[in-house]
């Protein structure tokens, strides 16, 4: 039978930890370990992801393919693709794409192309959709639109005094890679559970920290203050024999407030089909084309998908 793609992923975690007879005794351990794992990957709720997602992931397709980390940053990629081109940098405003040719309004004057790939982020168009596009798309592109969602995963860097926190012994543990917060296991917070251990790839005593969901949406409101506190409150929690100084300086994103993406990376919910990322990905008359990760059927979420 075909999957019921309503079936939430929270459904299934329900039956299974019930179910399961390790899970049953260690309940919230469990729950935390496996909800963690789907909501970082898909940058969601659980309740919005649908049981079939289980077992596959966005971002590799066998255990051959390898994450990598550019320390200098993305542009490295971007600045390589712009080699040779005339970029012209403006906020579009309105793309008419059935005048000939083609009209884009921008808070910088009206240019005009004979083709125009929107690479417009999955979570711009869901709120910008109408007022971006004349005429309005026809319904079943709307339609796709609506029934993806975009997900948010923020990361926050905390960055210290090189020379103060290398005193504390707790650098050396956390300088395997992944610190993952242990402690009340019973109430279920994916606010700062996670930590990556940035000094391995940089040599520079930064710890990455990160959230995903409606968790990151709600702390993107935070100040920076706040923040700061909740994440080494969580540290000094995860390391309690450490005397673990404040950062100088932390750095955060805000994906989901972002008016140039609203959200980090698309996910398929339960209101959702891969069909969806068929439809949004196809051209209009020739003319009109769509790119970026929330067109790509097998590789959405991702870099390399995009």
């Amino acid at each position: 039978t075909q999957p019921d793609h309503n079936y939430t992923f929270e459904k299934v975690l329900a039956e299974f930890t019930n179910n399961n007879t390790e899970c049953n005794e260690h309940k919230a351990m469990c729950n935390f370990a496996i909800i963690s794992e789907y909501e970082f990957d898909q940058a969601g709720d659980i309740v919005d992801i649908p049981a079939e997602s289980i077992g596959k992931t966005q971002y590799f397709n066998d255990l051959k393919e390898q994450e990598v980390i550019f320390p200098e940053g993305y542009n490295q990629i971007a600045n390589c693709l712009a080699g040779g081109l005339n970029i012209k940098h403006a906020t579009v405003t309105k793309i008419n794409y059935v005048s000939s040719p083609i009209e884009i309004s921008t808070d910088r004057g009206i240019f005009e192309a004979n083709y125009v790939i929107s690479t417009i982020p999955l979570g711009v168009l869901k709120k910008n959709m109408i007022s971006l596009f004349d005429p309005p798309f026809e319904q079943n592109k709307t339609n796709s639109i609506n029934n993806l969602k975009m997900g948010t995963l923020d990361k926050t860097y905390l960055i210290f005094d090189k020379e103060e926190v290398m005193k504390d012994p707790y650098w050396d543990e956390l300088n395997q890679e992944w610190a993952i917060r242990a402690d009340d296991w019973e109430t279920y917070d994916s606010s700062w559970r996670f930590f990556m251990d940035f000094h391995t790839f940089t040599d520079k005593p930064i710890i990455l920290a990160f959230n995903f969901g409606s968790t990151a949406e709600r702390l993107e409101h935070e100040t920076d203050e706040t923040i700061k506190q909740q994440i080494m409150e969580a540290l000094r929690k995860t390391y309690p024999y450490s005397t673990i100084p404040d950062p100088v300086k932390i750095i955060r994103t805000s994906w989901a407030t972002d008016p140039l993406s609203f959200g980090t990376y698309s996910f398929i919910p339960v209101t959702g089909t891969i069909s969806d990322i068929d439809e949004l990905a196809k051209p209009i008359d020739n003319k009109l084309f769509f790119a970026g990760e929330a067109t790509s059927k097998r590789y959405y979420g991702t870099v390399h998908g995009a």
